[in-house]
């Protein structure tokens, strides 16, 4: 496999497994404090269910650094601060439905796409047609949560030249789908 494809997808594999779980750490923040999560944690107020490794990362709670994007996802989702996306959770949104939700449907989206993509298939036209389009979320995000971190992080990984491409890649083939629609719940 050509290193270049490999080094793009790598690139995008960096939004997957880094910076949409900072996004959706970030969200959550805007939500709720840490503290509270812990608390409600503690006395196992949660009605969806924890994998063993969802279960060893709600353990380190406040500290919530290395949360998935899927662990995030459950926990607003169970405790009903988002509203349903404008197309209905699993579905593709429009250009023009633009509420929080909405982005939190296309991150993952994104994180779908670039997951069952292979490397051959991320051609300099499609990895830049990816990064606007996250980049747009992004800073719809931030604005919503009148911040700049998360454009800035954004850039950096823009900039940043990993050396570990097969290693984001395993990462990456290691990152579960979500079903929006389907969320189990107990």
């Amino acid at each position: 496999m050509d290193d270049l494809f490999r080094d793009r997808h790598a690139k995008l594999g960096l939004m997957v497994l880094r910076l949409f779980p900072k996004v959706m750490q970030m969200i959550l923040r805007y939500y709720v404090t840490p503290q509270w999560l812990k608390q409600k944690y503690s006395k196992q107020h949660f009605s969806f269910v924890l994998t063993e490794n969802e279960v060893i990362l709600m353990d380190k709670l406040p500290n919530m650094d290395e949360f998935t994007f899927e662990i995030f996802y459950k926990i607003l989702r169970s405790e009903n601060v988002l509203d349903e996306p404008t197309c209905k959770w699993g579905k593709i949104p429009q250009d023009t439905d633009v509420e929080i939700s909405d982005d939190i449907q296309r991150l993952i989206n994104a994180t779908h796409l670039i997951r069952s993509i292979t490397s051959e298939q991320v051609t300099e036209t499609k990895l830049e047609k990816l990064l606007e389009e996250i980049r747009l979320i992004v800073s719809r995000i931030d604005s919503f949560l009148e911040l700049d971190t998360l454009e800035s992080m954004f850039n950096s990984f823009i900039k940043s030249n990993s050396d570990d491409s097969i290693s984001i890649l395993q990462d990456l083939a290691m990152v579960k789908a979500i079903d929006g629609r389907f969320l189990k719940m107990i």
